[in-house]
Formats: C-alpha cells, structure tokens, sequence
C-alpha cells in the first residue's frame, strides 16, 4: 500500500476512533446502506444498518460521558481501490472507576468501503477477551465458582446455626411451658425466656423474624430491622405491606402461606428492598410448629448475596464474550487442556474439517487431530508435527496444509498460558485456497512482465531488420514479371520475413504496458488462414462452423491470428495419428455478472475443440503459463501467448479437456455489434476517391536504411519524400515548410529515437505549429500504448515496422481530407 493511500484510511479510523469515544451522534452517518456488524457483548450478527445504529445509541446512551480508547496496535490493509479493512487491539476505558473493561484487551475490526458520498464503514467487528483464569483453566471461571461455593457453604453454615437457634429456641419454649405450669411466676419466666430468644436472634449473622399466622413480626433480630431501616420495636406487629413495596410484600406473604399450607421449608433467591437499594437474598422459610404440631406461624433467615449474584453476571458476560469472539472469527479453532483432552471449538473449525459430531466431546483425549491427518496429503508428516507440539507445550508452530480436496489451509498453534503456566494449546485453521490461487496468478503475471523486458529490448532493431528485408523484397516484386524465376525465391523470402515478423510480435506479447494496435477485422477470414496455415501438412480436417451473421471484431490481426495459429498447431500435435478440428463461432451478449468476469456487451465466442489425447487436471493450471510445456523441444510461449493477447483485448480464454476424449479452448472476444460486410461497405465508401500522389512526405527515422526505404517505396508510390534523422529537426523542417506555404502532405514519425528527439516529442511541438497536420507514427514497438491509442497524442495514423510498400500505400490513402483514418 502507498503512503498516500494508508493516510487515507488512517484518517477514517482515527475519526471514527474520536466520534466514538466522544459519543458523537454523527458517526451513524458513517454506517453503509449495504452492512453488517457483530456486537461485543452479544452473541449475534447484524445485518440491517437501522439495527446496528440503534445498538450504536443504546451504547452511548448507557455511557453517555467520553471514553478513553488507548490504542495497542494497528494494521491497515487496502483489499481494492474502493475496499480498506483495519484491525486494531485496544484497552476502553469507561468513565467507571475500576471497570472491568479498563485492564482487558478489545479488538476491532472495520471495513471501509468508498461509496458515491465517500467512505462508510459497511461492517464492524468488536470482541474482548479474557485472560484472567485461574491454574488449569481456559476461562474465568475458578474465582467465581470458588466464590460462589464459598457462598453456599456459608449460607450451609448459617442455615445449620439458625436450626440450632430454633432447636434452643424450641428447647426454651418448652422449658417455658413446663415452668408455667410449675409456677405462677408466669409472666417472669416468660420475660427471662423473650430476653434468651433475642440474645439468640442477635448473635446470628444473617436476618432472621418470626410472624404469627397473621403475617405480623413478633420477633426479629437487629439486621433484619436494619435491612428495613428501621428500628426492632418500629417492625413488630407489623406486615411485610407496612415494611415493603406493595408487589415485593405481595411475593412475600403468599410465600408464608405455603409454607403454613405444605408444613415444609422453602428456599427462595429474592430481591429485598433495604435503605441501600434492591439487595439479593437466599431466604429459608420454616413452618413454626406447637406442642400438638400445628402451624403457629413462620420463622425465617436471610443471607445477603448480591456480591455472588454479581459474581454468576459477570461470569456469563465472560462466557457470551468469549463465545461471541470464537464464533466472529473467520478461523477454525480448537482448544484443548494440558492433558490434551477437548475443551472448546468454534462453529468454522467443525465446518473447516466437516468434523463428525460424535467426535467433539470436551473431557476426551483429542481425537480430532487423527481425523484431520485423512483428510491431508502429507498425513504421515501432519501428525509427527503434532504430536511434537504436544511433546513441548512451550513450542509455537505455523505452516500450510494441502488437502486432499484441493483446498489449503493456514495452521497456527500457540500455548494458552495463566501467568507463566502452560495450561493447553490453542490451534488455529484458515482456508487460504483463494490466496493461494491469487498468488500463483501474481506469479504468472510477474513472469510474464519480466519476459516482456526482455522482449522489449530486442524488438526495436530486429524489426527495424525486417522492415528493411520486407520493404526491399515488397519493391523488388514490382519491377519482376511474376513468371521470372527470380519472382518465386521472393515470394519465399517474403514468407520467412513474415514468420519472423510474427515471432517478434509473440514476444512483444509480453512486452510491459504494450497494447494491441487494433482494427476492425473479419473473424472467418483469420479462422479459415490460421486453419489452412496450421493444418497444412498434418493428417487432421479442419471443419469450420461460422454463420455469415458473425459479428467483426476490433482487435490487432496479427496477434488473433497469433492466438489461432498457437491453438491450432498445439491440437494437430494431440492428434498424431489424425482427427478432426471443430472450429465454431457464434454471436452472444453477456450481462454484468457473468462468470467469465467480462463487462456486459455484446461478444463473439469461438470454440476450438479437438479429438486429441487430451491434459491432466494439473497440466491444465499451468498451460497458460510462459515457459511451461509439456513438449520436447517446446518454448512454453504458444499458450502463454494466447492468454496475454486475448486478456489484453478485453476478452477471456478458458479450457476444458479430459484424457483420451480430446481438449476444447474457448474464447470470448467483443464484437463490434455488426458484420464485417456491413462495417467494410462503410468504410469503402468514406475512402472512395482516395489515391496515391501528388503531395510530399516527411520521413523521420534515425535508421538511414529505413530513411532511404521508405523514401525509395514513396517515390514509388507517385510521393515526393524528404527525410531527416531525429525529431527537432524534423519540427524545424515542418516550421519552415508550413511557413512557406507548402506544408507536408504526411509525416512518418519514428516513435523512439536513441539519444535523440522521439516522435511523441516531435508531434506536440508540430501540433502547436499545425493543429491539422498528418502525423503518422512508426515503430519496432508495435505493443507501444502510443501505438495503440495513438489518436490520443495527436497522431492520424500508425503503422508498425516491419511494413511493405503496400502497408505503407494502405495507410496513406485511409487518410481523407480531414486526415481522419479510414479503416480497411
């Protein structure tokens, strides 16, 4: 990613990173139409942008003051011109004073994405994790339920000292009786016996009362009164309706009346209203029985655990974190003990591996990582590796597993530690198949531009060579009656001349930033002679199926008859011992989301199909590359080339093939939309009219053998010719001429002139003289974009070296009185 570019998206995370730790409102106007999001403390995905600005303002409206986000680490990645993705580790500081949150790290994961009003953020992902467990533990569970046992053997305790007191409390009523009857001191006894009961109910440590059947209190110890803010004696004889809120008094008394009804104790957990706010309580209810068991009234004690109840919330809002943070991550995970035995997966791991159900049981020795190894290539070497890690829990380990599917996955594993302990491992899977499949294409372009700079450097001279050897035999032709014996030896030169001129123009195929020089061609007409030229000689037939209804192309004719000819000779050499080649063509239109990945329009596509021995799965993903090839002797380019020229025109190639059943390439190329009949007929009547002579023709090249070449066939053509070498003085010549009055009909301009003005130069500083001047531009780099867009620097016309005189001819009558070409 360039600088510029990484400042851009470090920009929006910045801003949004500001708006939501000041709780801007604003920063819902940054969410896409088109999202998705993963909230951080839920455990599901939202996938409407109404939805997820909602969350957003219940989040501020809950901390409504600023936060603090103190940032860990950031990466940004640029996935396409329109799409950025950050993640970032954090520590979130909320305005609480010693919140959770303020010592654990959070990630976050955005996804920007440039629409028509700018960038919006299309998903976001939030999770915090936890690493505060205890020895021998994956999760914070230890100190809560430590905590939570802690709890429950006190409220054990409590309850058991509240049964001794009523057995005490029993004994004294009993006693109390017995002394009633004995004496008449009646009313003294009975003080003595209320004074022990309170000193009893005092000493408790949890609250304790007694009602009557009415529901009135008649004894109550000092934290019960407490609890109620009031004193002991402001709360006897008093109802639960006269202490508390009418619904919590109403839960209270129908309590009571069912444990009077069933004569058996009751455990509740229940919020109690107390001056310090709603406080919960494990509260135990016993029926009070007399000396002939009936139901007297009610005793009960109350063991504040509020603390224990926040313990069990907290521990659950762990638990929905950590499953929520497992099942948002795109990579599969497993998790096991030091003992190795399965402790958590996550919903991809069991989609990644199709993991039987029946083998993801927790508290079993891991019986994954031997099912893993069947689906592996390597699987021998996968579970030496494994049990290694498993033999040094401190070791790490990253690598690439090939499956036997095809597929291919990232393997990561690491220790899980609690302080310095090692209490398990953590193993991490990811699909890369796609990845891979990117790189290897990365890989083929990156061949093919590197064979392009060697191509390039060559090109220039050895065209310049064969403009000189074709051009010569071109103009020797013309003085020869064609029955001289010298005519034929021509002919063959002429022959050789343009098998080297293609050879040069297969490696320019490659050549970094070159184009096809592109016109409206006929699609049978290239079929029928690459089929002729390539079967010619071989023992396979040729059959051509192409409506007259076939749609013209525009493209570069060499370089489709290039890709017909690769294909053509690559299918009569499957078939050694003969066949038949079916070549095909029909008109088709494609929509916008075709899976060939082409713009909508209207296309033509040609099959090849041969009956030959056919290719293997795993020589079919190389063919396209340059260098590889399967024959002796072979270059590896044919097909290499075939994929660069048909890409560069826009289209697709693609292939299908099976052993002994024969191979089909199929290609997709953009049509102009009619004929070539009908499209030639327009251009034959704009150049009627048009000939040769009568003008002279500047020729600007610094090779003095295409200067006296080109100067030679001009003259033959009825031109007056004046040549020069580089481009300053081929502007000064134009100056002087154009001031004259007598500017030149034409300007063949070299594209590239060695240490010297080139053509590109010299057109700009002629245009500024003559905005209507016929510039032509000529090169050995005939993949040079200037030469494929040449209207654009202000040129009429190109044409390529090597030429004949009747390229050169061609050219200059498609220029008509406007000095617009005309296509032919």
């Amino acid at each position: 990613m360039d600088a510029s570019s990484y400042q851009e998206i470090r920009e929006l995370f910045d801003n949004y990173i500001r708006m939501y730790s000041t709780r801007d409102d604003l920063l819902t106007a940054w969410f896409s139409d088109d999202f998705s999001g993963i909230t951080g403390s839920g455990d599901y995905l939202v996938k409407d942008r109404e939805a997820w600005v909602a969350v957003t303002r219940k989040d501020f409206a809950q901390v409504k003051d600023p936060i603090h986000i103190e940032l860990k680490d950031l990466s940004i990645q640029l996935l396409a011109e329109t799409i950025a993705v950050t993640s970032s580790t954090f520590v979130i500081h909320l305005p609480i004073e010693d919140h959770i949150l303020s010592n654990k790290i959070a990630r976050l994961v955005l996804i920007f994405r440039r629409e028509e009003s700018g960038w919006k953020i299309s998903h976001s992902s939030i999770s915090i994790s936890f690493g505060i467990a205890a020895e021998g533990e994956i999760y914070p569970l230890k100190d809560l339920q430590d905590r939570n046992r802690h709890l429950e053997a006190l409220v054990a305790e409590r309850t058991a000292q509240l049964s001794e007191a009523n057995e005490k409390l029993k004994r004294v009523n009993e006693e109390l009786a017995r002394e009633v009857e004995k004496q008449k001191a009646a009313e003294l006894a009975n003080a003595r016996l209320l004074l022990r009961q309170r000193a009893i109910l005092d000493n408790l440590p949890m609250m304790a009362w007694l009602k009557n059947t009415e529901g009135r209190l008649e004894m109550i110890n000092e934290k019960y009164a407490r609890s109620a803010g009031r004193t002991v004696e402001e709360c006897l004889g008093k109802t639960d309706f006269d202490l508390f809120p009418e619904d919590m008094a109403a839960d209270y008394v129908a309590d009571d009346r069912e444990v009077c009804a069933s004569g058996k104790t009751k455990h509740v957990e229940e919020q109690i209203a107390t001056p310090a706010g709603a406080r919960w309580h494990s509260t135990f209810k016993t029926p009070l029985f007399d000396e002939l068991e009936r139901v007297v009234g009610t005793t009960g004690i109350a063991q504040d655990i509020t603390e224990r109840k926040q313990a069990e919330e907290l521990l659950s809002y762990a638990t929905s974190l950590t499953s929520a943070a497992l099942e948002s991550t795109p990579d599969g995970i497993l998790v096991v003990n030091r003992n190795m035995e399965i402790v958590r997966w996550n919903r991809k791991f069991a989609e990644l591996w199709d993991v039987p159900e029946e083998l993801l049981v927790t508290g079993v020795s891991d019986p994954i990582h031997p099912y893993i190894a069947s689906r592996i290539l390597k699987a021998d070497e996968f579970l030496a590796k494994v049990h290694g890690l498993y033999a040094r829990p401190e070791a790490s380990g990253q690598d690439q597993l090939a499956l036997v599917d095809g597929r291919h996955f990232d393997r990561y594993t690491q220790p899980l530690k609690i302080g310095d302990e090692i209490v398990g491992r953590f193993w991490s899977y990811r699909d890369v198949t796609d990845l891979k499949k990117h790189q290897l294409e990365r890989l083929r372009i990156e061949k093919l531009e590197s064979l392009g700079l060697l191509a390039g450097g060559i090109a220039h001279d050895f065209n310049n060579i064969l403009t000189g050897v074709m051009g010569n035999v071109s103009i020797a032709q013309l003085f020869l009656d064609p029955g001289h014996k010298s005519s034929k030896a021509l002919e063959e030169a002429e022959k050789a001349s343009v098998r080297a001129t293609e050879l040069a123009r297969q490696l320019l195929t490659f050549a970094r930033g070159g184009e096809p020089v592109r016109k409206v061609v006929s699609l049978p007409t290239i079929v029928n002679e690459s089929v002729e030229l390539g079967l010619s000689g071989s023992n396979v037939k040729g059959m051509i199926d192409i409506p007259e209804l076939i749609h013209a192309i525009d493209a570069d004719e060499g370089q489709m008859c290039q890709v017909l000819h690769n294909i053509v000779i690559n299918a009569s050499q499957a078939m050694p011992g003969g066949g038949t080649l079916t070549v095909t063509a029909r008109n088709e239109s494609l929509a916008g989301d075709n899976d060939l990945g082409l713009a909508s329009g209207s296309y033509v596509r040609l099959t090849v199909a041969d009956q030959g021995c056919g290719m293997t799965e795993e020589v079919m993903a190389k063919i396209f590359d340059p260098y590889f090839t399967t024959k002796a002797g072979g270059n590896g380019l044919g097909l290499a080339s075939v994929h660069s020229i048909i890409t560069r025109h826009g289209g697709h190639v693609g292939v299908a093939s099976a052993l002994g059943r024969g191979t089909t390439f199929t290609i997709h190329l953009p049509s102009i939309g009619e004929t070539y009949q009908a499209h030639a007929a327009e251009a034959a009547a704009q150049a009627a009219g048009h000939q040769h002579g009568g003008g002279v023709v500047l020729v600007m090249d610094d090779e003095a053998m295409i200067r006296d070449l080109a100067a030679l066939m001009l003259a033959e053509l009825g031109y007056r010719v004046t040549t020069c070498a580089e481009g300053a003085e081929a502007v000064q010549l134009y100056e002087d001429a154009f001031r004259a009055g007598t500017p030149f009909t034409a300007v063949i301009m070299d594209l590239t002139i060695p240490g010297g003005m080139g053509g590109k130069e010299a057109a700009e500083r002629i245009l500024a003289v003559d905005a209507d001047a016929n510039l032509i531009v000529s090169s050995g780099y005939s993949n040079d974009p200037i030469m494929a867009e040449y209207l654009a620097y202000g040129f009429r016309g190109a044409v390529a070296k090597p030429y004949t005189i009747q390229n050169l001819g061609q050219k200059l009558t498609s220029l008509d009185t406007e000095g617009r070409e005309v296509q032919w």
